[in-house]
């Protein structure tokens, strides 16, 4: 004979096996849906790197002279724009991802000019320090007290001057000697190379002496000097007076 049939299960009872399904929460609770590409789980907000580029977008105008800071800029709202388009509007800041590698560009084109514009303007100078004899050159202007390089020209050219004498006024750990005692250490060492490298005393000729020596305010870091020959006349000299007799 066919066994009783058995009871239809209660209300809410479950069909696995084990019995009835328990009340509550299943035992592994899912996640919500993530939109794909998100940074992190259930993340929105502005973008991070949205807010990176535009601030050193910003920064790149000021500092446009450091090229780092505009390339970083253009990077960072660059991956700032392309992250919040992915996530399909759960990122925000487009503008502000947009602004800061626009003004990274910005930065990085007049960092670029600046770096040619004093490219050029060092280009056929040299540093004061670094003269030697026999280079020709030209001087400052009238009334430029103070001066860190001098355009470099071929003797061969037209020049207003020449280095005939450099040297040292101390060994680096002398105290600063005055203006008067400076003239005189240069008159010292000046003097006698004059004649030796014109080939005429000094005081003789059509010639004349420019000294360049240091500030007090630079004596600690640098003790050199240099003396220059340039004609009285402040005409321009075309061929190098060694040995001239002038």
């Amino acid at each position: 004979s066919l066994p009783p049939m058995q009871p239809p299960p209660p209300p809410g009872a479950g069909f696995g096996v084990g019995g009835p399904m328990p009340s509550g929460p299943p035992p592994y609770a899912g996640a919500p849906m993530q939109y794909p590409f998100s940074d992190s789980p259930g993340s929105g907000g502005r973008s991070g790197k949205a807010v990176a580029g535009f601030v050193l977008g910003l920064v790149s105008i000021v500092l446009f002279i450091t090229l780092i800071i505009p390339i970083l800029a253009i990077v960072f709202g660059l991956l700032g724009a392309k992250e919040i388009k992915r996530s399909a509007g759960q990122r925000t800041g487009l503008a502000m991802a947009r602004i800061g590698w626009i003004l990274g560009v910005l930065g990085l084109v007049g960092g670029g000019v600046l770096l040619a514009f004093i490219g050029n303007e060092i280009a056929g100078t040299t540093a004061v320090s670094e003269l030697k004899v026999g280079q020709c050159v030209d001087l400052p202007g009238d009334g430029v007290d103070e001066v860190a390089r001098l355009d470099t020209q071929s003797c061969d050219e037209p020049h207003e001057a020449e280095v005939y004498s450099v040297g040292d006024l101390g060994d680096g750990s002398d105290p600063y000697p005055g203006a008067d005692e400076i003239d005189q250490l240069i008159a010292d060492q000046c003097i006698p190379d004059f004649e030796a490298y014109i080939g005429t005393p000094y005081g003789e000729g059509d010639l004349d002496v420019y000294r360049i020596y240091p500030l007090e305010s630079d004596w600690d870091n640098y003790q050199g000097y240099q003396c220059l020959v340039f004609l009285t006349s402040r005409e321009q000299l075309t061929e190098t007076v060694e040995d001239s007799g002038r």
